[in-house]
């Protein structure tokens, strides 16, 4: 039998009964069209049939922020070491008092979502986003856009078949539409082997001894050590997973965990399981398990739930350090939602949120194609971007090289420009956000053990950097005494050019990220676009990070 959403995909998938209805082909100069709202994969997709006009559809309008550039110069002045507001967080009643969209925007747009039949859905506690039902034909009319079934490889998907566009009086109100298109959705950035196909697979406790983390669980450990106790790390994630399974790993590899572990559903729950959070939740609680643990799980990887679970993360203001997993190539998320995105990350960096994002699993070429691309969200300036290398140890778990994983993502980016703190050596000197900042054990010969479903298997990918170093952060931030950071791309830069940063951190010099697709980029002394400035050589670096605070 098939499932609901199946059948709802069927459904909206039906030939209509009459001749494909042209959504306001000619459009007024009334109206403002909307750019970047156009899935890219359309283009290789093929023309099947206009879609069900009965057929019901969730939206979400992204809404621009008020006095953007107040914003922008205030983010800048808390991360200026030199400047009085250095560090000192605004709240989430700050942001929406000053800088959230105001309350006749919204009313703007729900007017204009109302009056072609759609509901509304829920508005974000920020003011950023606007979730709205209604059918095909509805929507069509309000964005002025045909909504058509296209045959893309063996699958069916549904798009609009160009950019949405707006009345003119929202031109300075509307950023973004999302949910047009089942052909936009993030991805994962793990894979998984049964264990033990890798030719090494890695415990937590080797792992932390490895990365030299200032923990019990490594073997080599000083006289001071931390568990993340007083941290709360949230995890950004899709679907969801089996408590047992988390419970069993923590048991077997002897981790006393003592922070708590809470779900937290955005736009509806799953029972969906994946690997992806199932992993996130294991290794993050392993490497600080006093630390306590927010799962948002959002019941798709579409862009629209995606940017509504960031944005309740901003808004919630509940967690030191956030680890996100999922990956889409920037120009399949288009700029439009980046910006919208970039809000809700923004917000976090000004609230003294420190996020890590895995870099991508596609190496230079995040779109899968011969063209040099960097994947999204971790080419936001806001984040923290973590490579993939491959982890060599001794028999003993000590440290003995790395080299660049061939796809571990990293490049310039096409939409972001290169922040102000991007400087040091090995740094290109173009205008572009450059990524990733640093990196983390990813290859499938070098892989990290994960128990899904009651099965152990070797997990690698970029996926595992960030809920390891999520977890590393929360053991920093304990040693702060609970001190929040909040963007710390900038603090690696500053180390990267310190003369601390040959006792911190190892330069990974070898490898590249062609990902057998093409030359991509080599590994190289200092900065570069494979592993960034390498790999944290963690009790070490810590001392570095409390006299830089």
């Amino acid at each position: 039998m098939p499932s609901p959403r199946s059948s709802f995909l069927l459904f909206l998938l039906a030939v209509s009964p009459v001749s494909m209805i042209a959504a306001a082909s000619e459009q007024t100069p009334a109206r403002v069209t909307i750019q970047g709202n156009v899935a890219p994969a359309l283009q290789d997709a093929t023309f099947v049939n206009h879609s069900d006009p009965n057929a019901v559809l969730t939206i979400v309008v992204g809404l621009k922020l008020h006095n953007e550039s107040e914003f922008t110069d205030l983010l800048n002045r808390l991360y200026d070491a030199n400047s009085a507001d250095y560090h000192r967080w605004i709240t989430p009643a700050d942001f929406l008092a000053k800088f959230s969209p105001i309350q006749s925007d919204v009313d703007a747009v729900r007017q204009h979502l109302e009056s072609h039949g759609l509901t509304i859905k829920r508005v974000s506690d920020n003011r950023v986003l606007v979730e709205a039902t209604g059918t095909v034909a509805q929507i069509e009319e309000a964005f002025a856009i045909n909504i058509n079934a296209y045959k893309l490889g063996a699958e069916t998907h549904y798009s609009n078949d160009r950019n949405p566009s707006v009345p003119s009086s929202l031109k300075d109100v509307v950023e973004s539409v999302t949910g047009l298109s089942s052909l936009e959705k993030m991805h994962h950035t793990s894979n998984f082997e049964e264990s033990p196909a890798a030719a090494v697979t890695y415990t937590p406790l080797e792992i932390a001894t490895i990365y030299n983390f200032p923990s019990s669980l490594n073997s080599f450990h000083g006289k001071t050590v931390y568990d993340g106790t007083g941290v709360t790390i949230a995890l950004a994630t899709a679907d969801t997973y089996l408590t047992s399974d988390v419970d069993y790993f923590w048991t077997y590899f002897a981790i006393q965990r003592t922070g708590t572990l809470t779900n937290i559903c955005v736009n509806g729950c799953t029972s969906t399981l994946a690997y992806e959070p199932t992993l996130d939740v294991e290794w993050s609680g392993a490497q600080a398990p006093g630390a306590n643990l927010i799962v948002y799980e959002v019941p798709s990887s579409s862009f629209s739930d995606f940017s509504l679970m960031f944005s309740q993360m901003a808004s919630d203001n509940s967690a030191q350090v956030v680890s996100i997993s999922y990956n889409a190539c920037e120009s399949n998320v288009g700029q439009s939602v980046m910006k919208t995105e970039n809000a809700s990350f923004s917000q976090m960096a000004a609230e003294g949120i420190t996020i890590f994002a895995g870099s991508g699993d596609y190496g230079a070429y995040d779109c899968d194609t011969k063209q040099l691309k960097i994947g999204f969200p971790a080419s936001d300036p806001d984040l923290t971007a973590v490579g993939g290398t491959t982890l060599n140890a001794t028999a003993q778990y000590r440290y003995k090289s790395e080299s660049a994983w061939t796809y571990s993502g990293g490049g310039a980016s096409s939409y972001f420009a290169k922040p102000s703190w991007q400087v040091g050596p090995g740094v290109p000197s173009n205008k572009k956000r450059d990524i990733p900042d640093i990196a983390f054990d990813a290859d499938e010969n070098t892989g990290q053990y994960t128990y899904y479903e009651g099965e152990w298997y070797s997990g690698f990918g970029t996926s595992y950097g960030g809920p390891n170093m999520a977890g590393y952060w929360a053991l920093v931030l304990e040693a702060l005494k609970g001190k929040s950071t909040g963007n710390v791309a900038p603090l690696f830069y500053q180390l990267g050019a310190s003369t601390s940063y040959k006792m911190d951190m190892h330069d990974v010099t070898t490898g590249n990220n062609g990902a057998g697709i093409g030359p991509g980029y080599n590994a190289a002394k200092d900065w570069d676009y494979t592993t960034g400035w390498g790999s944290l050589n963690g009790t070490k670096a810590l001392s570095y990070f409390e006299k830089n605070p």
